[in-house]
């Protein structure tokens, strides 16, 4: 992340990147679990030596209800089709797998994506449904 790699330039060795473990991962989660553990490897960020074992949350597209259904699904498929062109140009979505696409989303999905997800064949969780 860039502000992490600026402000590791800024601060040098006055920045630390926090190790997590599953109390505080536990505490962290405990009104919305949307957090997982990561793991950053060496050398992800500058003076950055070892394994980091840290939390991180699902990057999350959000659209209003009232967006179309066409619309959202169009988006959602193109991300996903097109995702060897993003991570050309964004690190961040070299973790990127569709089979993961759902892990960690705290809102249920639009009627757009929704569909785009189930014609993939993924298990869509109850709680992503909707009402």
């Amino acid at each position: 992340m860039a502000a992490l790699t600026r402000a590791h330039a800024l601060l040098g060795g006055n920045l630390t990147i926090l190790n997590i473990n599953q109390d505080e991962l536990d505490a962290i989660n405990w009104e919305y679990p949307i957090w997982n553990f990561y793991n950053l490897e060496p050398g992800t960020y500058p003076t950055q030596n070892e394994t980091v074992r840290t939390a991180a949350s699902a990057n999350v597209l959000v659209v209003r209800d009232d967006v179309s259904e066409e619309v959202v699904y169009n988006l959602t498929k193109l991300l996903w089709e097109n995702l060897a062109v993003l991570q050309e140009i964004h690190n961040a979505t070299k973790s990127m797998i569709l089979e993961n696409a759902l892990q960690g989303v705290p809102v249920p999905l639009h009627k757009g994506a929704l569909r785009y997800y189930q014609e993939q064949g993924l298990e869509i969780p109850e709680h992503l449904l909707g009402g």
